[in-house]
């Protein structure tokens, strides 16, 4: 009879307590995978540890955009005091940019924050009004 490790207890067993996969045995007994089983059916095990972290990056980024929209029905337009947070835009006016936040979208909202000091909101209209510059002449 063929004896094995769990990876799970570490208790040595033989073969007919692991399951089959594939040519050779399951790395955990029979009673490791049941016991995993029931207590992930229970729910003891943390939803995250579940997660891949695709997933997780994506809740992360959902959080942010949250966020955002909560900042920006708080926060209208400086210029024509537009509210529609889907309007809404910010542009950096004061200070140093410590890194732009189209790529800050699975950062951390505090980081965010104290970052937004530096911006005005804007809406797309008046961000255009502003930026707008005359092109030149050609005769």
């Amino acid at each position: 009879m063929e004896t094995k490790q769990c990876k799970r207890c570490g208790v040595v067993q033989g073969s007919e307590c692991f399951y089959t996969r594939g040519v050779g045995l399951s790395s955990w007994c029979k009673k490791c995978h049941r016991d995993y089983s029931k207590a992930h059916e229970r729910g003891a095990l943390s939803k995250k540890a579940r997660l891949p972290e695709s997933v997780l990056r994506d809740l992360r980024r959902q959080k942010v955009k949250a966020k955002w929209h909560e900042f920006f029905t708080t926060h209208p337009c400086v210029d024509c005091g537009e509210a529609r947070p889907a309007c809404l835009m910010v542009e950096h006016v004061r200070g140093t940019k410590e890194f732009e936040f189209r790529n800050r979208n699975t950062g951390p909202w505090s980081s965010i924050v104290r970052e937004l000091h530096k911006y005005d909101v804007r809406c797309f209209n008046c961000m255009g009004v502003k930026n707008y510059v005359v092109p030149p002449v050609i005769d």
